[in-house]
Parts: C-alpha cells; sequence; structure tokens
C-alpha cells in the first residue's frame, strides 16, 4: 500500500529498528485514490525539476543510495527524502542508475509538450509542416514509451518500432485528411485536426506496442499480491485503459488550446502581434499540462481490477482447482509497459 508520509520537516528518517522506513520506492500518495494519483503525478512531472541544476541532481542521487544500501540517514528529514525521491524518479532510472533519455523522462513531459505541441498547433495550414510535427510529436510519445519500458517488460525494441511507425503514419493520414476536408471550416475547426491526429496516433501505438502482452496475457494477481496466471482477456482490458490513459494525456490540452487562440484572435490580439501566437500556445500547454494534465492522468488508475467470472472459463477452472482458498471475488492486474 502506498505511504503517505509527508507530515512536515521536522520528521527524521532513521535506519534500522528505530523507526520505520518510508518505502520511497513507492509513491508518496495513496495510489487508490484520485487525489492521492494527481498529487503524485503533479509532484513526478514538476517542470522545474527538469530545469534543476546537477549539484541538486547529484544530491538527490546519492540520498536515494545511501537509502538503498541502508546507511545512516540522520541528517536527512522525511520531507528531504521524499523530495529527493521524486527529484531522482523524475530524472534518473532506477534500475541503471543512469540519467533517463532527456526527451523521455517524467521531467522533461512539459517543456516538450509545451514546444511540439506548440509547433503542431501554429503550423497546421500546409502540408509540410503538419507532416513534419505529427512525426515529431509520436517520436516524443515513443521516447515517453521507450524510457518508462520497465527492465521486466515483454515489449520489445522490435514493437516500440512498429508501434512508433504504425502511430505516425496513422496520425500523418488523419492530419492530412482532416487539412483536406476542413480547411475552408471555421478557424476553430480546422484547429482541432492536430489534436484529433495525435489522439488516433496514440491510440494505435499502444495496442500496436503491446501485441506480446494481448497474444500471451498477462499476469493477474488477487487482492493480496499473490500471481495467479496469465490472462489474455486481463491483457485486452489493461491495453484498453492503457490506451484511454495515454488519450488522457494527449487530448485535453491539445484540445482546449485552440479555444484559447480563438479567444485571443476574437479580441485582436494576434492580429496586431501575429509573432506571439507559438509563445501563446507554448505558454498555455506548459501551464495546462503542470497544473490539468495530473489531474486527467489520475481518472485511470496503474492498476486496474475485473470480475473473477470475466476470465477465460478454462483459466478459472484452473485457478479453483490449484488453489485451497475459495477464488478470488476480483483479479488485479498492472497497465503500462
Amino acid at each position: 500500500m502506498p505511504i503517505d508520509k509527508h507530515k512536515g520537516k521536522d520528521d527524521v528518517c532513521y535506519t534500522g529498528s528505530k523507526l520505520l522506513r518510508a518505502n520511497i520506492w513507492e509513491p508518496q500518495f495513496d495510489q487508490n485514490t484520485f487525489f492521492g494519483r494527481s498529487r503524485h503525478y503533479f509532484k513526478l512531472c514538476n517542470p522545474m525539476n527538469f530545469f534543476s541544476a546537477e549539484r541538486r541532481l547529484e544530491h538527490a542521487r546519492k540520498i536515494m543510495e545511501r537509502y538503498r544500501k541502508g546507511d545512516p540517514m540522520d541528517d536527512v528529514s522525511m520531507y528531504q527524502l521524499w523530495k529527493a525521491k521524486y527529484l531522482y524518479d523524475s530524472t534518473f532510472d532506477r534500475y541503471t542508475d543512469d540519467k533517463m533519455f532527456l526527451p523521455g523522462r517524467p521531467a522533461a513531459f512539459v517543456p516538450m509538450t509545451a514546444l511540439i505541441g506548440g509547433g503542431m498547433l501554429t503550423y497546421y495550414q500546409s502540408a509540410a509542416p503538419i507532416i513534419f510535427w505529427q512525426w515529431a510529436f509520436q517520436t516524443l510519445q515513443l521516447a515517453i514509451h521507450y524510457t518508462a519500458r520497465s527492465p521486466n517488460s515483454k515489449v520489445t525494441d522490435k514493437q516500440l518500432v512498429i508501434g512508433y511507425g504504425a502511430g505516425t503514419l496513422a496520425a500523418v493520414s488523419t492530419a492530412l485528411l482532416y487539412h483536406t476536408a476542413f480547411k475552408c471550416f471555421a478557424p476553430i475547426t480546422s484547429r482541432m485536426g492536430p489534436a484529433l491526429a495525435a489522439v488516433v496516433g496514440t491510440c494505435v501505438t499502444v495496442p500496436f506496442t503491446r501485441y506480446n502482452d494481448i497474444e500471451d496475457g498477462i499476469v493477474i494477481y488477487d487482492n493480496k499480491d499473490k500471481k495467479l496466471a496469465y490472462s489474455t482477456v486481463a491483457a485486452k482490458y489493461s491495453v484498453l485503459l492503457d490506451t484511454l490513459k495515454h488519450a488522457l494525456v494527449v487530448a485535453p490540452p491539445l484540445v482546449a488550446a485552440p479555444f484559447y487562440m480563438e479567444y485571443l484572435e476574437e479580441r485582436g490580439t494576434l492580429c496586431r502581434y501575429p509573432y506571439l501566437t507559438l509563445p501563446n500556445q507554448m505558454l498555455f500547454l506548459a501551464l495546462f499540462c503542470t497544473f490539468l494534465t495530473p489531474l486527467f492522468r489520475a481518472i485511470v488508475s496503474d492498476r486496474a481490477s475485473m470480475p473473477f467470472d470475466r476470465l477465460q472459463p478454462e483459466l478459472q477452472n484452473c485457478i479453483t482447482k490449484r488453489g485451497a482458498d475459495p477464488p478470488p471475488r476480483r483479479v488485479f492486474f498492472d497497465l503500462g509497459l
């Protein structure tokens, strides 16, 4: 169970039996609640971490290294420990202790989305920019998937490339078709093309990337985290929720930005200062992704469940015959890579 241990700067984290140590390999806040997930994603994707000095990053890494080794930490408060944990998780790979690929870091999510999303929403009126910015956005999604993939994931590099190619083709095709069909419509309608294309690309990428999971199944657990079996039904449900999760991250800022630009256009701001179009788009996306995207991301939890009787009949029989206890009413499984 995730632990919410942020009580103040005077809480001190000791090793040994003096004080139960916080499990900082788990999120600080309860992931069973929408509010807890929102707080977690807000701290993990805080754009200020992207601009942190090398000295602060190294200090956070050393704190985590001391924690991992079980060294005495009498000089580190609980507040400092959690702060170091989120700075570390937003920049470093916990499995290798190396820095993540920069565009795919959680800390880089806001600035990279603002930069590429701003270009995509600004230059949408001719074919060449449409192709370039849709390709750039799907490349960013590839970087995020590649960086977020755990060592135990069944997703291979080949699958990532196939998903990337399929998603890019879908996004570019959708954007070009939309532009051709709606270029003579009202500006607000035309501005929705990039958002629709990006969502279509995302909805194509995720299933292609997780094809092995759909074919082989994913691990399901009972409510005590005991591994039960591999289920293809749970895998399909997981991929569906994972696709929805990514769409909820991609769509809201790209859909909201055109309404903001339409408002500026009606006021005459963009007519007087056309050079402010791109900076305004980027600023709006940065603010939206910083403060509102964590709320949309928190709608879907990283762990889901389904009724036991929805599993394959043969798998239900196998689990029932194998276990001494009655079968669980619900089974649990993880989303994502």
